[in-house]
């Protein structure tokens, strides 16, 4: 493992050159360009780029074409692959990783059987984690297990936890949060007819970039905050340093 503050052409021929002829999966960050092998590029860095082509070209039609020429392979593949997925099964596995001056280890791995939920997973994977004697100051994880078994087996635990909280609703549930010109904390109630109710408190994180048009835009994230209390912005940027750029 290497940890590194850029991401340059020189990083590219430090770890890769003459040694690695695998595939080489990235965003389109032009610095892997040098890499000679085969490359596999990210479908949602591509898809987002073709939004922000359309916008840019919406009058010229022979460009808006091809954009919708290239969704249209997108989502057969997608077909295929949700196809493919449903003969094989596929082995899938969940991991718990620890953040050590942001790197992350591997702790521990469960393979993932189809009828599997998630709070087994989770209780799976910090059995073992407390068989190793590590003791979980914060539990980050991600959008699949903010569900209402979850959250209350995290909350009778008095587990400090961060969770990620999808977006549902057209106009209600927690998209009704997503309002207003700051970021703040309330509280938001998850029902369901199978599990009852459940009220937590939700950290709402409000950003702001520029499209690739030049135009403003807000960007929501929504965290379900158990025991932990800190400003909105710093919720999220921890909670994203769960993530990094990966090569395989």
């Amino acid at each position: 493992m290497n940890t590194t503050s850029s991401r340059g052409q020189h990083l590219v021929r430090r770890m890769v050159g003459g040694q690695f002829d695998g595939h080489h999966l990235s965003d389109f960050y032009c610095g892997y360009n040098i890499y000679a092998g085969k490359q596999q590029r990210c479908w949602v860095h591509l898809l987002r780029d073709l939004h922000a082509l359309k916008e840019a070209r919406a009058t010229d039609a022979a460009v808006v074409q091809w954009a919708q020429d290239v969704r249209g392979l997108v989502e057969q593949a997608h077909t295929l692959g949700r196809g493919y997925a449903r003969a094989k099964q596929p082995p899938c596995c969940a991991l718990a990783k620890r953040l050590e001056r942001n790197v992350r280890l591997t702790l521990a791995l469960v393979f993932v059987k189809p009828s599997d939920d998630t709070l087994t997973l989770l209780s799976g994977l910090l059995a073992y984690l407390r068989a190793a004697g590590i003791r979980i100051k914060c539990l980050y994880a991600d959008k699949g297990f903010c569900s209402i078994p979850v959250l209350r087996w995290v909350v009778e635990r008095g587990l400090p936890a961060s969770i990620a909280t999808p977006i549902r609703g057209k106009q209600g549930d927690t998209r009704a949060l997503c309002r207003g010109r700051r970021s703040y904390l309330t509280t938001h109630t998850f029902r369901s007819a199978e599990h009852g109710e459940l009220t937590v408190s939700v950290t709402v994180a409000r950003s702001e970039g520029r499209q690739r048009s030049g135009r403003r835009r807000a960007t929501w994230c929504l965290y379900v905050c158990l025991g932990v209390q800190a400003p909105a912005l710093r919720i999220r940027k921890r909670y994203r340093r769960r993530f990094g750029v990966e090569s395989s």
